[in-house]
């Protein structure tokens, strides 16, 4: 990982008073040093700071004297830490880790913003299938009860009206159209009374059977005349066949 030393006090003879590197910096009064210190005390290579995978270390050449954070540095080595300060003598160095931003290509940027965008369509779609969805089928399944039921009031106003203009040929005719007519009424007392009740499948066989019984209604007169067949008695013609059987005789 990166670091940086920065001289902090005590000078060093290079311009730049920081040294960043990403392997091994060397500190001493060598001329090969990275950081170079002109001191009487400071060793030609007085430690060396070294970078790890994760982590990074001092190592101190055998005469050297080290402190970290004011604590003399007794061993060969020891563990740095971001922020560290590394006092050889009157030299006080900064110990940072640097942590660089890598420069991202546009074709990447693309790649990443085009894959958010991506799982953003994917949410707010699985959003509408969970909720908007069902909440839009139930309303559609609601406005679709509510007009099949409109559609049988009105069916059975339509046939009762209907009914009732029917004219009565016999007391046959009187008696199938009175129970028709009471039917007709206590099926449309029901559906106003138990119409915030009744399910979309009660109220659609409802309608079906009111769609078959509007058109036997509405045709009731001619329907009537196909089967009932009108015939005038010939009532002489009628006495004398009944004389002639009672007599044993053959009407002339």
């Amino acid at each position: 990982m990166p670091f940086r030393i920065t001289v902090l006090d005590g000078g060093a003879s290079t311009p730049t008073t920081v040294i960043e590197s990403s392997q091994k910096v060397r500190i001493g009064s060598d001329r090969s040093c990275d950081v170079r210190l002109k001191k009487d005390y400071i060793l030609p290579i007085h430690c060396e700071i070294e970078a790890h995978k994760m982590a990074h270390s001092l190592v101190k050449s055998p005469l050297a004297d080290v402190q970290i954070n004011g604590m003399l540095l007794s061993g060969k080595s020891a563990a740095l830490a971001d922020g560290d300060k590394i006092q050889l003598g009157e030299v006080t160095l900064l110990f940072t880790v640097t942590r660089h931003t890598v420069k991202r290509h546009w074709r990447t940027d693309l790649v990443s913003y085009s894959a958010i965008s991506l799982l953003v369509v994917m949410l707010v779609f699985e959003s509408l299938v969970m909720f908007w969805l069902p909440a839009r089928l139930s309303s559609d399944k609601a406005w679709e009860r509510e007009q099949t039921l409109q559609e049988v009031i009105e069916l059975l106003d339509r046939t009762r009206a209907v009914a009732r203009e029917i004219s009565v040929g016999d007391k046959n005719d009187e008696g199938f159209l009175h129970l028709f007519s009471m039917t007709l009424d206590e099926t449309a007392r029901y559906v106003r009374t138990y119409k915030d009740t009744m399910t979309r499948s009660q109220i659609a066989e409802v309608r079906e059977d009111l769609k078959r019984l509007e058109p036997f209604v509405n045709n009731w007169n001619k329907l009537r005349k196909k089967y009932v067949k009108e015939e005038v008695l010939d009532q002489s013609s009628y006495a004398a066949g009944i004389i002639s059987k009672i007599e044993g005789t053959d009407p002339k």
